[in-house]
């Protein structure tokens, strides 16, 4: 191992999975659990291969199927959702902003909890090659977008 910490982190993403019930969302071949927070994984299919934990994650079957999970919110997993839809703009063509109603709006949690140490998020990406201000302070949304 060329570092002697080496670990996962996967925080404020938006995955999608198009491959209904077939796939996997994260594999972790480490030795150290990834820690998996404040997502919004679309689709099904495994959502994590090897060690880690969820933390406050949202699962939307939107393209059918049910994710494989197992014991979502047990084996130090908590606050993780599955849901039918996650409320996004226009999933079909690739707009992840959160819409009024989202379940992950207000469902994540402070990154810093996460981390041990303090992550201030300043921005998001905006299409096209384009950044816009992220709130850094509670609620904290699940998701790559902050709602408005």
């Amino acid at each position: 191992m060329r570092y002697a910490d080496n670990r996962l982190f996967l925080i404020d993403n938006i995955m999608v999975n198009d491959l209904v019930g077939r796939g996997t969302f994260v594999m972790n071949l480490g030795p150290n659990p990834a820690r998996l927070a404040n997502n919004i994984l679309l689709g099904a299919g495994a959502v994590l291969s090897g060690a880690g934990v969820l933390t406050n994650n949202l699962l939307a079957t939107h393209a059918g199927g049910t994710p494989s999970v197992t014991l979502l919110n047990g084996n130090g997993n908590s606050g993780n959702r599955i849901t039918a839809t996650a409320v996004l703009a226009n999933v079909g063509a690739d707009d992840y902003r959160l819409l009024a109603g989202s379940p992950a709006i207000g469902m994540g949690v402070d990154p810093k909890s996460i981390l041990g140490t303090s992550i201030l998020v300043q921005s998001e990406y905006l299409h096209a090659l384009k950044l816009k201000y992220r709130r850094p302070t509670a609620p904290f949304d699940a998701g790559a977008h902050a709602y408005p």
